[in-house]
């Protein structure tokens, strides 16, 4: 994979590690196209939000996670989760365009969006495959098949109002995946047990979340899901500006 560089015995030592691999030409098409569907009314906005599980499954009570979400601090459907942070989100997976489609909404404006997001999921995914063959090859573990597999990979947009620098906008939490792969961002904010993190020209951070320490806790006793939370740092020149950032949960079929 052209750029691939990836520190296995670090990430399977510390559950998080530098990840290099041909990703920030998409970041401006993907960031600008988010930017226009977020100017775009309310009602047209409406139509891209999806809530798949709930479509499979009507008992069950969530909120909408597919598409695009807006959160503005309320509670969640579910009691034993804290209420949402205040932003913007586009929840991009293989079956976005689908959904959009069968529910009849006017992509045409938006078509060089969805294929930039397309193509950086993609480069995720096959970033996330070369990490997995190194890792069954250090632990012969079967990571590589369960990640091609699987069709849960999700990429994530967002879009935080500006705040004030020191602000807490994402509290504390674990990923529900296998790993976050961090890409890029406005600004530096993403705070993994305290540490800053960056991401930039290709140079992103992956971290272990909760499926991975669940899965590999026996081969890999370090393998500890990354509380992070998002900061604006104190002097950031970005603070009362808003933030995009671009993240990439990656989800094994096991």
């Amino acid at each position: 994979m052209e750029g691939f560089q990836f520190d296995a015995d670090a990430f399977l030592r510390d559950s998080k590690a530098r990840l290099k691999f041909r990703y920030s030409h998409l970041i401006k098409p993907v960031f600008d196209g988010f930017d226009a569907l977020l100017a775009e009314p309310e009602d047209y906005q409406a139509l891209w939000t999806f809530d798949v599980d709930q479509m499979e499954f009507p008992a069950r009570k969530a909120d909408p996670d597919d598409g695009l979400v807006i959160r503005r601090g309320e509670k969640n459907a579910d009691p034993l989760m804290p209420a949402y942070d205040v932003k913007a989100v586009m929840q991009y997976t293989e079956r976005v365009p689908y959904l959009l489609e069968s529910r009849g909404v006017d992509m045409t404006r938006h078509l060089p969006f969805l294929e930039a997001c397309a193509e950086l999921l993609h480069a995720n995914k096959t970033a996330a495959l070369a990490m997995a063959k190194a890792i069954d090859a250090r632990k012969g573990s079967r990571l590589f098949p369960a990640i091609l597999r699987s069709t849960e990979h999700r990429m994530r947009l967002l879009c935080y109002p500006p705040q004030a620098e020191g602000t807490v906008i994402g509290k504390k939490h674990k990923d529900r995946c296998d790993w976050t792969i961090h890409m890029a961002e406005d600004f530096p904010a993403c705070h993994v047990k305290g540490e800053l993190i960056e991401a930039k020209d290709d140079d992103a951070f992956v971290f272990a979340s909760s499926r991975f320490e669940q899965h590999m806790g026996g081969l890999v006793p370090t393998a500890e899901a990354q509380e992070h939370e998002i900061k604006v740092p104190p002097g950031s020149p970005w603070a009362n500006r808003p933030r995009h950032c671009a993240v990439t949960f990656i989800r094994s079929d096991r």
